[in-house]
């Protein structure tokens, strides 16, 4: 992944095309393969970080990852991607030019979200979260994966 310091302001993404190309050509009846499912998952963050720098949607096909074991898994990383997954959806419907019509309605979102949040497991939620009164809280979380859908 490029830091966000070193990308020009006219970057054409050539990085990410061979990702984006990989998991658009996911085919309902492929094996799943841990190396590739993992490189798919990296791929989205990337888009993801371009999206919001650049403020566009993501190119990404999404519905390729609903098919992912580490989508459906009921694992701390299963939990993680999905609402990464999530947020691509939400980036693709705020970046989706006037003319386009979105695949799903803000309330369709907002309630997957919220649907997300409300059934999360317990490991989700902070073990300690500072009273500061700062535009950056300090959050103390048990593990890597609850770090990944807070960041």
């Amino acid at each position: 992944m490029l830091p966000a310091d070193s990308a020009p302001e006219n970057d054409e993404r050539c990085h990410l095309f061979g990702s984006t190309r990989m998991v658009n050509s996911i085919t309902p009846n492929m094996t799943p393969s841990s190396l590739r499912d993992a490189a798919n998952w990296i791929a989205l963050r990337q888009e993801i970080h371009i999206s919001l720098t650049n403020k566009q949607t993501v190119s990404i096909i999404l519905d390729a990852y609903r098919q992912s074991p580490k989508f459906t898994s009921d694992t701390e990383d299963g939990w993680a991607n999905r609402i990464v997954f999530l947020f691509a959806k939400v980036l693709n419907y705020a970046f989706r030019s006037e003319d386009t019509v979105p695949d799903e309605t803000w309330a369709t979102l907002q309630e997957q979200i919220e649907t997300w949040y409300s059934t999360k497991p317990s490991y989700f939620s902070p073990l300690w979260t500072a009273n500061d009164v700062t535009p950056f809280p300090r959050i103390i979380m048990l593990g890597e994966a609850q770090g990944i859908y807070l960041s």
